[in-house]
Parts: structure tokens; sequence; C-alpha cells
């Protein structure tokens, strides 16, 4: 990873629509102090289970998240073996904001206030593996694959409930994990959105969201037992006069769940910002002897 010496300035001219509620939701994130490749691991799921279809969630879901998980919310996980040859993918893959779009298509459209990726709780992220990439996209709706365009994944979509994983969950579980984050701070004196871009410094951030959201990064032999890599910036545009700019970090190890409605909630819902543009999703798997 390459070091540098400085806090980077995330450079986000203006987030697209359907992000200004993730916005809101992350200022309190504004402090001082600072799945898996497909052809090794699978996300864990301990087990499958029928589902009927999704009802589309209301306008106040997610400021009652956690009473709607409590009472039976159904998520959805679907696995998307992306064609590298199609040209709709090329595209997205280099423009991150019309990668949102597509990701979107599979839901219908909200036409109450809340943003659309909001009220669908839909997450996702993109895995490099050794023939290409893998997209995981996680969601409170059940989504329509059919939607893509052709030739855009190499197999259809395999979509299933992430709730036999989260009803398996318990204080005291370690599980392996995978998320891609936006490790970010603000700056006391400017208040200006900074980024981590020290190693040691991301890996703060994801041990303080860690006490925010019921789980601990264990000790490793030469401190928390999480590696942090860089991945490409972010990038694109949602129109002429928009540019978007999200320097991401891959974060890989392992945790130990403390608090299981917190956790449950952190992984429905995400952890950091950038939820629309492939971060804050967290896939854990196995248990860790």
């Amino acid at each position: 990873m390459k070091s540098n010496a400085y806090q980077g300035l995330i450079m986000v001219t203006a987030w697209a629509s359907e992000t200004e509620s993730d916005y809101m939701a992350d200022l309190d994130e504004c402090d001082t102090a600072g799945a898996v490749e497909v052809d090794v691991r699978q996300p864990y799921f301990p087990s499958t289970q029928d589902v009927s279809a999704a009802r589309r969630p209301p306008p106040h879901f997610w400021g009652q998240f956690g009473f709607a998980y409590r009472i039976g919310i159904v998520v959805f996980l679907s696995t998307l073996a992306i064609n590298v040859r199609s040209r709709e993918f090329r595209r997205d893959h280099a423009n991150i904001h019309d990668m949102h779009r597509t990701v979107m298509s599979a839901f219908p459209n909200i036409t109450e206030s809340t943003p659309a990726r909001q009220a669908h709780a839909v997450l996702w992220r993109l895995d490099s593996t050794n023939d290409g990439f893998v997209q995981y996209v996680q969601s409170r709706t059940e989504p329509d694959w059919g939607h893509l365009p052709a030739g855009h994944l190499t197999s259809p979509a395999d979509v299933r409930p992430l709730r036999p994983m989260l009803e398996a969950v318990s204080p005291g579980r370690t599980l392996a994990f995978r998320i891609v984050a936006n490790p970010t701070w603000c700056e006391a004196k400017s208040r200006k959105r900074l980024v981590h871009r020290e190693p040691e410094q991301q890996v703060e951030w994801l041990v303080r969201k860690g006490r925010q959201h019921g789980f601990v990064i264990p000790e490793g032999e030469a401190g928390p037992d999480v590696v942090p890599s860089a991945i490409p910036t972010l990038v694109g545009r949602k129109n002429a006069a928009t540019k978007i700019t999200v320097e991401a970090v891959r974060f890989e190890g392992r945790l130990v769940v403390v608090d299981r409605e917190a956790f449950t909630e952190a992984v429905v819902g995400g952890i950091g910002r950038a939820k629309a543009y492939g971060c804050g999703l967290i896939s854990v798997w196995g248990e860790v002897a």
C-alpha cells in the first residue's frame, strides 16, 4: 500500500440524489478522534429456507430498522458472476455511478422522498477473483435481475435469504469477514470530511466502528487481526457537472460478535459512508477456531 504522510480529502464534488440521506445518516462519523472470492470461499450460510417475495418497505422503514428486523424482516443476498466482456459492465467499471444505476435497476422505483437505495436497504460490493469479478448485492427487497442487459452475467443470479445467517449469529462467535469501506474522519477546525490513508489509522477506524456496531477485532500477532489493502479509487460522474471520487479500503480479518442486535443492524444497514458506491457491505463466513 502506498504510504502518505497526510490525511487526504475525499473529493466528492456532489453526491447523487440517492445518497443524500446516507450523507445525513453519516454525520455522526464526524468525530475529531479520528464476501469472498467464489473460487476459494463463500459467504457464511448455515442453512437456506424458502421465503415468500418481500414486501416493499414503508417510507419509515429505515428509522425503525431495528424493530423491523425483530418482527421478521426478510433480507436477500444476491451473488452475480460478472461477464467481464460485457460492454455494459466495462462502462460501469469506468463510472461508479453507472454501476450504482445498474444495481438499482433490479429494484422498483420509489415515489416517496426516501431515496431508493435506502428504502430497499441496498448494499453491494464488487470482489475480484481469479477469473474476473463477482458482485454481491444485499437488499431488503427481493431483486429482479432480469432487468440486467443481456450478457451481463456468466450464469444466473444466485439469490438467497440472509436471515438464516443472521439468526445463527450469537455473542462470542468468531467469524472471518470482508468489507470494502470508506474510512473517513472530520477535521475539527474546518469540519471537512477527510479519508484515512495510513494503514494504522484505517485499522483504528474499523476498530472504532466495531465498538459502535457490536463486534470487536481480536488481537493477532502484530495488533488487531485485520489487513487493510488499497483498491483503485472509485470514480465516476452523475452528469457533466458532478464528479464522484471515493477512496476506499478493503479489510479482511476476524471479528468477534459481542452484541447480536447491533451487529445484525450493521450487517443489514452497512458500515460507513459511500454505500451507494460499493462500500459498507460486510460479509462474514465460517467460524474461526
